[in-house]
């Protein structure tokens, strides 16, 4: 019944759209909640920002798991420091590293981060660049 992700029963979260100069189109992407608590994507295409847009993939999961997206403005000189964690403690809860609601689980399994220099799966961070205002 609610197999789509743009059924207005799912959660959607924060679209962002960027225009593509090497296609000429505006793409869209949603970030969607799934009823399993994991986080998917959903691309749209259009010819103009308005619309109309044609679903070009949905549940796409590129990481295996779910990140939040985070914008900031800084001031030209900035400094930006990266922190891996499994939760943002102390701002908020300490994550339980399970599924589900973090409010209702009794249980927590001990989280592992992994940075993996090299190989054939080498880790990255990618800081888009944004100067018009």
């Amino acid at each position: 019944m609610y197999d789509s992700t743009l059924h207005p029963a799912r959660c959607m979260d924060r679209p962002h759209i960027i225009y593509n100069k090497k296609t000429k189109k505006y793409v869209c992407w949603l970030k969607i909640m799934n009823k399993d608590y994991t986080q998917s994507e959903t691309i749209l295409t259009a010819d103009h920002i308005l619309g109309s847009y044609t679903k070009v993939r949905e549940n796409l999961r590129p990481l295996e798991f779910s990140l939040l997206d985070i914008d900031w403005k800084l001031k030209k000189g900035s400094k930006i420091r990266v922190d891996i964690s499994s939760s943002n403690y102390p701002a908020y809860h300490i994550h339980p590293n399970t599924v589900g609601a973090w409010y209702e689980n009794t249980e927590s399994k001990k989280a592992v981060q992994r940075i993996y220099c090299g190989g054939d799966t080498p880790s990255k961070l990618v800081l888009p660049i944004r100067t018009e205002v």
